[in-house]
């Protein structure tokens, strides 16, 4: 009785093991469609004001090196010989887990480099250059209420 047992247990787990790797290959393959398509949007507003890839270019970095890593990563560990080339249900749900971080990573990034196009696009290439605009912002504030305060003290 306890072989059926634990027979019937080892399979389960066996299958929800398996529908929580599909699980996440359907996430990250989610995670990738994000990646391509942002990484069109920028690829178009390239094309069209090529000035505004230069807001892009640190996380474009930042993408290629991460995607250099996971890449070298993986291909070491599929490229590995010897003895102990099978893979266990740890190491692979270790490896998902960390493929799955850096998609999420790098679709993030992406995510940033689009955004930052998006907004110089919007307010323009010197509004978005300038690093004085929060102290102007805020002098523009403080000085309407000053106005504000003093015209109700001359009432």
């Amino acid at each position: 009785m306890v072989t059926a047992q634990e027979l019937i247990y080892t399979g389960l787990s066996n299958v929800n093991g398996a529908l929580r790797n599909g699980l996440m290959l359907k996430s990250m393959f989610s995670t990738c469609d994000q990646i391509i398509s942002f990484s069109n949007a920028m690829v178009e507003m390239g094309r069209k004001e090529p000035y505004l890839l230069l807001f892009a270019e640190d996380m474009a970095r930042e993408v290629a090196l991460r995607s250099g890593r996971l890449i070298s990563e993986v291909g070491d560990f599929v490229l590995k010989q010897g003895g102990n080339v099978l893979m266990d249900y740890n190491a692979r749900d270790e490896l998902l887990k960390r493929i799955s971080d850096e998609l999420h990573i790098i679709s993030g990034l992406c995510y940033g480099a689009w955004r930052a196009m998006y907004w110089t696009g919007q307010r323009g290439i010197i509004r978005s250059l300038n690093p004085f605009a929060g102290f102007i912002n805020s002098d523009q504030r403080i000085v309407e209420e000053i106005l504000l305060k003093a015209k109700y003290l001359k009432k």
